[in-house]
């Protein structure tokens, strides 16, 4: 029945009105889909293209075309698609950097091609340094999502160079002022990694805004540990040295705090988004390791349980190892499972010692019965005692009572 309803749909665009034509190819397009027959599909998408390429459809329908590729993995076609459409486009800034946006994914993604993935980065950049102010404001956010991505990429260059600055004494009769010279020195690309990220957190980009916070984050924390492990001065007295040790470690503690807030910036921004971002994610666990474990507790869902450890499995019941030894290896599940240890399920026997035996164990008495004495005899069920005797095999017959 559908395969005969898309060949009336396509048909109708022979004859029919226009606007009646391009509903058909397009739903024809969606059944085939539907229905699996993604080639089938993909020739009504590129036959609409063709005929409307100006209707108010054509980006849905141009999009689509891209995910048919993927779904076929055709990722190859679907980039020189996304290229075709983005040159067509180059006057529209946001449809042109959506397009490298997509092909940027694919490319990283998908091909997993390390150089298409920087020379995609480069044509971002570069048509984005070329854009007047009111334009870059103007930006849809998957434009500008592809801005920051590249830009987020471009930056970590300069966060290595950074972190690779170390604090180091002079050599000559003043080696105080050397080290006063490194700290500024380091202390400036820090404000240029600042200025950096927050540039990439400014475009409002969910993953590379958190992954920049959490950048800025490490940056201050990589200075603060550069301060509080700063090489001694070799020629001053080990008193004297203990001395500048704790001066450099409380210099260090306000830098730290500057690195916790980030990296609570970074979680409180995955929350604003409603995103799980690995980012996210690193920056939550050295705040509650580290920085911050009392404002940042772990959750009841996080706590592990030791049962669902491997290495971790619980006592076997003591009457199941009687019946049968435990296997190494294997976990009993059940009720079973949940046993007590020291607690082992067995039959209760009657005291050995006679009739001065008492009642002790209170958890198997029913509902109103109190504990007794062994010569006291035990609470029957009502529907026990009425139940007729039966006889036994030495009865006579005519003493069985009819």
């Amino acid at each position: 029945m559908f395969t005969l309803t898309t060949t009336v749909m396509v048909a109708v665009v022979d004859g029919a009105s226009e606007s009646k034509a391009q509903v058909a190819l397009f739903n024809a397009g969606v059944y085939r889909e539907g229905l699996g027959q993604l080639k089938q599909a993909l020739k009504d998408r590129e036959r609409y293209l063709e005929i409307w390429p100006a209707s108010k459809d054509s980006e849905t329908v141009a999009l689509s075309v891209v995910d048919l590729h993927e779904r076929m993995n055709q990722y190859g076609k679907a980039v020189a698609f996304l290229d075709q459409r983005a040159r067509d486009q180059e006057r529209d800034p946001s449809k042109f950097l959506a397009a490298q946006a997509r092909m940027l994914r694919i490319e990283d993604q998908k091909q997993k091609n390390p150089r298409a993935v920087a020379r995609r980065e480069k044509v971002i950049l570069d048509y984005y340094d070329k854009l007047y102010r009111r334009q870059k404001d103007a930006l849809e956010p998957p434009a500008k999502e592809a801005v920051a991505r590249a830009m987020y990429t471009k930056n970590e260059e300069q966060f290595v160079y950074y972190s690779r600055q170390k604090l180091h004494w002079g050599k000559g009769g003043d080696p105080v002022k050397e080290f006063r010279d490194s700290i500024k020195q380091k202390a400036k690309s820090l404000d240029e990694i600042n200025r950096l990220y927050t540039n990439v957190v400014a475009l409002g980009a969910p993953e590379p805004a958190i992954c920049s916070l959490r950048k800025i984050g490490l940056a201050y924390e990589n200075m603060a540990d550069s301060v509080a492990n700063a090489p001694m001065l070799r020629s001053l007295p080990p008193e004297a040295q203990e001395e500048l040790k704790n001066q450099l470690e409380q210099q260090a503690q306000p830098i730290r705090e500057k690195a916790a807030d980030h990296f609570a910036a970074a979680v409180t921004k995955s929350r604003e988004f409603a995103i799980r971002s690995e980012c996210a994610t690193k920056s939550l666990q050295v705040l509650r390791t580290t920085y911050r474990p009392a404002q940042y507790p772990p959750l009841l869902e996080e706590l592990a349980n030791p049962r669902q450890d491997t290495s971790v499995q619980p006592p076997a019941p003591q009457l199941l190892t009687q019946v049968q030894p435990a296997v190494p290896g294997v976990v009993l599940k059940g009720t079973s499972a949940g046993l007590p240890p020291g607690h082992p399920m067995v039959a209760r026997e009657p005291s050995a010692t006679g009739g001065s035996a008492r009642q002790d164990e209170t958890s198997d008495l029913r509902p109103g019965q109190r504990p007794t004495d062994a010569s006291t005899p035990a609470v029957v069920p009502a529907s026990a005692q009425n139940q007729k005797k039966k006889p036994s095999a030495e009865t006579e017959p005519e003493d069985v009572r009819q």
